[in-house]
């Protein structure tokens, strides 16, 4: 048997909890932005055709996996941002900055408004993992 890693907490009988990258030792939960962001987005390509059901499992699993309701909702809403930034910075790169900036916006606020089922499950399944790490705390 190998000697434990020292930089692993131990707990109270001598044993050590390894939690990876969740934070679950310290209690507050952290998931992986990255990972997150792929779980929501491959889900709501799957189940794609459900309309408001795909979203919401999608948002619930990759909210989860990010942590918080805050960093879901991040997770959630930052590919619709970066493509109406896209649209825009394309727009201007064609001369067209006055269209690039209102086309990127309204790019933004349409897929925005297509992600409310995604929102409202992000936020759920970050409430769940903020829930379930505090609890796990104690």
């Amino acid at each position: 048997m190998s000697d434990p890693d020292p930089t692993i907490p131990a707990r109270a009988d001598g044993t050590t909890a390894d939690h990876g990258s969740t934070g679950a030792a310290t209690g507050s939960p952290r998931g992986s932005l990255l990972r997150a962001s792929t779980i929501m987005t491959l889900l709501a390509l799957l189940l794609s055709w459900l309309p408001l059901i795909g979203p919401l499992v999608a948002g619930v699993v990759g909210g989860r996996e990010a942590g918080t309701p805050a960093r879901a909702l991040g997770v959630a809403l930052l590919p619709a941002l970066l493509l109406g930034l896209l649209v825009g910075w394309l727009l201007a790169a064609f001369d067209l900055p006055v269209l690039g900036a209102i086309a990127g916006v309204g790019v933004a606020i349409a897929i925005i408004v297509q992600l409310a089922p995604m929102l409202l499950g992000a936020w759920f399944g970050g409430a769940m993992a903020d829930d379930s790490g505090v609890r796990s705390a104690r």
